[in-house]
């Protein structure tokens, strides 16, 4: 397989999951906004102009001139705290000739209904004129759900309603104020709706231009770069380097130049411009229990960057290390923290320090061998100088010794 088929199709499994997630994202926010955004479009219906039959989850506004009664709370508690809140207030308000649905607000609004409530008893009781204290509202019809229509229903029943009354003129729909699509904002901001459409939008575009990227070999671009930028080097020698290297997961070594996928993305890296390479061993904990290791290569460069590729095991990148060793025995290899303050001192010092403490090793070894193949061979001198001045009698009896592989003599 050609490289670049093959880095864009590593690249496209590595997107896959968060090109999903994204999408996801978009998806769940123009769910709860699409509606909104058509919404705010069309602008609210006034609640008097739609029939009482036609009400069903339309964007509407009112002004509220009588209120019948509150006849429910939503209350959430602080777990840390332990207070307790009231959020919303449900209402019950008059509509069309006779019938009626309900209205949940925020419980701030609460004192103004309040109000409304007791101006409509007094002027139902004969005691004041109309009532005087309005409030307008915008927001959605939705249908209650089967707990607030318990408590919806309750008060019609105390109220004296039989069930032929209730079918006939109690609506099992509220308005929700301030609700705009699916999503119910502070009070006066509803427009808050298009933003969150447009970072929909966003998510959205994200997720397609990762699909074009990975489609097109966008993630490759360092690498194109790379071959740009080095005249000397063809995409050719790369993919012949590649084709041969050896494949430790998520990196392949060749033997001159290092390819590897951190994320989506591919780079490249000359080998004789690697200074040092060592294994970085992470232990992860969560609330003081072991969950985990995690092995990679780090690679620090001559120009002081730091690339950290993951591998899945410990003997992955043992193994990376020693062919780094065999293609590239330039690169310093094993970590210590003498090293880490040599390399950041001065790159070039470092290299040249270890290089020479590498050969000064190396000419010890090669030089501790070659006393023992002169020791090995003043032995051997030694033995055949003894066997040459021994007598002819001596030197027949020992060629004649063959002792049985029993280890007993033969009787």
């Amino acid at each position: 397989m050609d490289m670049f088929q093959e880095l864009k199709k590593r690249s496209w499994k590595k997107s896959i999951l968060g090109t999903v997630i994204v999408l996801a994202i978009a998806v769940v926010l123009w769910l709860n906004s699409l509606d909104g955004v058509i919404d705010l479009i069309r602008g609210p219906q006034t609640l008097e102009e739609i029939e009482v039959e036609d009400i069903r989850s339309q964007y509407v506004e009112t002004d509220i001139y009588f209120v019948m009664d509150c006849f429910a709370e939503y209350v959430t508690t602080n777990s840390r705290t332990n207070v307790e809140r009231t959020q919303w207030l449900y209402y019950i308000i008059p509509v069309g000739d006779a019938e009626y649905m309900a209205v949940r607000v925020n419980a701030e609004v609460g004192d103004i209904l309040d109000d409304i409530c007791d101006e409509t008893w007094n002027y139902l009781s004969g005691y004041a004129d109309m009532p005087y204290t309005t409030y307008h509202m915008t927001g959605k019809i939705t249908r209650m759900s089967d707990e607030e229509l318990t408590y919806y229903y309750d008060w019609f029943e105390e109220a004296g309603f039989i069930q032929s009354e209730i079918d006939a003129y109690v609506l099992p729909f509220m308005i929700q104020n301030n609700m705009v699509g699916g999503a119910v904002f502070s009070a006066g901001v509803p427009e808050a709706i298009v933003p969150f459409a447009i970072v929909g939008l966003v998510f959205f575009l994200w997720g397609v231009l990762r699909i074009v990227k990975a489609a097109s070999g966008g993630y490759q671009k360092n690498i194109k770069s790379f071959i740009l930028k080095n005249p000397g080097i063809s995409g050719d020698m790369v993919s012949a380097d590649y084709a041969a290297a050896a494949d430790f997961g998520g990196m392949k070594i060749g033997r001159l130049f290092t390819v590897f996928n951190r994320g989506t993305k591919s780079y490249i890296l000359k080998n004789d411009e690697i200074a040092w390479a060592y294994l970085q061993r992470t232990t992860h904990r969560r609330n003081g229990v072991h969950t985990g290791t995690t092995y990679a290569v780090v690679l620090r460069t001559m120009d002081k960057k730091m690339h950290t590729i993951g591998l899945g095991n410990e003997d992955l990148v043992m193994r990376a290390l020693e062919r780094y060793a065999s293609v590239a025995p330039g690169i310093v290899l094993g970590y210590s923290e003498d090293r880490k303050k040599a390399y950041n001192a001065d790159v070039a010092s470092f290299v040249r320090r270890e290089q020479e403490l590498r050969a000064a090793a190396e000419a010890e070894a090669r030089a501790a061998r070659a006393v023992a193949e002169a020791e090995e061979e003043a032995r051997a001198k030694r033995e055949a100088e003894a066997y040459a001045a021994a007598p002819a009698e001596s030197k027949a009896a020992a060629s004649q010794e063959t002792p049985d592989s029993s280890g007993k003599d033969e009787v």
